[in-house]
């Protein structure tokens, strides 16, 4: 049988052959790095806007592929500066796309440009899952925006008992204040919440704190047509009836003027 003969490849067809796979590979590198990471301007990192939109799948191929978890937004609204793809999926009410967030990585206590939290971000929605997911992941219980609210009198004020009774069992200090003053008691009797309220009261709250205009939790009741049961909870709880605000009007005064 006779031998079959081997022509060389000519020098053409090679180079031909390499440039072609080159390209296909640089193509490829290419799109996998658009995917993560998009450069068209004003376009959301693909990360985030997979966050933003609750797209949990797309969440998990993009992590896959080591997107940056931690990527902060680059704008020069304060609003929108720093925010990662958690604090939108979680400003967004996407639970599926923060728990992958979160098991993925993503930093719990990660500020944006207004020094916003995921943690204070979660209670303001008052997922408990969500803000329970956080605080094993090591979020701060007690930290604060740029407002000095914590997560627990955004919760408080937000009437979300179940994410309240969450991040008291993790140690949330009940007396701390924000920027006006308001405890997450003051909150509460604000948006007449008993429940809330209640738990405040067990994990001891100190209904006589007043804020920065002298105003304590019962006086803001008093004032604001509060429950009978409400009013009850301030009085078991030792609030005093004649403790007076700024402009000299106690508990007692202003119901009556109500």
């Amino acid at each position: 049988m006779a031998e079959r003969s081997h022509r060389p490849i000519p020098l053409a067809v090679i180079v031909f052959s390499l440039l072609v796979a080159g390209g296909l590979l640089f193509a490829t590198v290419r799109s996998l790095s658009e995917e993560i990471a998009p450069t068209e301007a004003g376009a959301l990192p693909a990360l985030h806007a997979a966050a933003a939109a609750g797209d949990a799948q797309r969440v998990l191929e993009l992590l896959g592929r080591d997107a940056d978890v931690n990527q902060g937004l680059e704008s020069t609204r304060l609003s929108e500066s720093g925010k990662t793809p958690l604090l939108l999926a979680i400003e967004n009410r996407h639970a599926q796309a923060a728990r992958a967030l979160i098991e993925g990585g993503a930093d719990t206590n990660k500020r944006a440009g207004d020094s916003q939290t995921a943690l204070i971000s979660a209670a303001a929605w008052g997922d408990p899952e969500i803000v329970s997911a956080l605080l094993d992941k090591g979020a701060r219980v007690d930290a604060r925006n740029g407002d000095n609210w914590t997560a627990l009198m955004m919760a408080s004020g937000r009437g979300h008992t179940e994410a309240v009774e969450a991040l008291l069992a993790a140690g949330a200090r009940v007396a701390e204040r924000n920027k006006w003053g308001q405890t997450a008691l003051k909150l509460a009797a604000i948006h007449n919440d008993e429940a809330v309220l209640s738990a405040l009261i067990e994990a001891g709250a100190d209904a006589n704190i007043a804020d920065n205009e002298g105003r304590t939790s019962l006086r803001i009741a008093a004032s604001n047509d509060a429950s009978p049961a409400l009013i009850a909870l301030l009085l078991e709880a030792d609030a005093d009836v004649d403790l007076a605000d700024a402009d000299g009007v106690t508990p007692l005064l202003a119901a009556c003027d109500g």
